[in-house]
């Protein structure tokens, strides 16, 4: 196939299959059936297909754009918990117990009910999102431990302030 060869339809399809979809993600004879080859043409030629421009410059530029998109998103969430956390350490600052609870909530909220942790894209290999999963897992027990923490700080404090108030 000549490097400026236009793509036909069904190799536009195959290479979007082969980057995106979940059922066929990675597997040229899946992709192609999906994208409407005959068996024997998927079977034998899809492999080669996606190893060849102008797919093999599509699936390329694919994945480039899904890992532009998975970072962007990594980065906003994160932006947007640090957002969120700078609260939390100006109530700190000034005991405001009240605030520093709110905060926490929502970063149980973050971790427990929305998943963060599970971001990935789909042109990830399954090793790496094992280990993205297993690096996600050990942050999220690491932020419990320090969310267990920083509630006992909080309930020692409440505690002291209490029997402060009624010695005085």
């Amino acid at each position: 196939m000549a490097k400026g060869q236009q793509m036909s339809e069904k190799q536009a399809l195959l290479a979007e299959y082969y980057v995106n979809d979940v059922d066929t993600h990675g597997n040229a004879y899946k992709s192609g059936l999906k994208a409407g080859y005959a068996e024997t043409v998927a079977r034998y030629r899809c492999a080669t297909f996606v190893k060849q421009n102008p797919v093999k410059a599509a699936i390329e530029r694919l994945q480039a754009r899904n890992k532009a998109k998975s970072k962007y998103t990594i980065e906003q969430a994160t932006e947007e918990l640090r957002a969120k956390m700078a609260p939390l350490d100006k109530a700190a600052a000034k005991g405001n117990f009240t605030a520093i609870a709110k905060q926490l909530d929502f970063l149980k909220e973050i971790f427990e009910i929305n998943g963060l942790h599970k971001i990935r894209t789909v042109d990830e290999t399954p090793d790496q999102a094992q280990l993205d999963q297993h690096q996600a897992q050990e942050a999220e027990a690491a932020a419990s431990i320090r969310l267990d923490q920083v509630l006992a700080e909080m309930h020692r404090k409440g505690t002291q302030a209490a029997q402060e108030e009624q010695t005085a």
